[in-house]
């Protein structure tokens, strides 16, 4: 079975106060989003097969992450619920990776 992770990483950081996004406000000196892809990639998944759903403030997010690694980064064009985002990301992974 091969598995696939998809991380919502399109908050506006408001709630937090920041106007960075809200997986860009750091945590212990690292952005938060440093912090699940380390923590995904211990899981065993390689790059290609984490998904990045990025929203408000995309820009950093994706220059971020182009440091980071090689990751599928998806736009969200719009605020929508979770689940929603996630039954139509999910579909944008290949057969191969796309969770059973």
């Amino acid at each position: 079975m091969s598995f696939c992770a998809i991380i919502l990483a399109a908050g506006d950081g408001a709630g937090m106060k920041s106007s960075r996004p809200k997986v860009m406000c750091e945590i212990l000196g690292e952005p938060m989003i440093s912090w699940v892809i380390d923590s995904v990639r211990a899981a065993g998944l390689e790059d290609d097969k984490i998904g990045i759903v990025a929203g408000c403030g995309a820009d950093t997010v994706k220059e971020y992450l182009s440091a980071k690694g090689s990751f599928p980064v998806f736009l969200q064009k719009e605020r929508r619920q979770r689940k929603c985002l996630t039954r139509a990301r999910i579909s944008s992974f290949s057969a191969e990776t796309r969770p059973s």
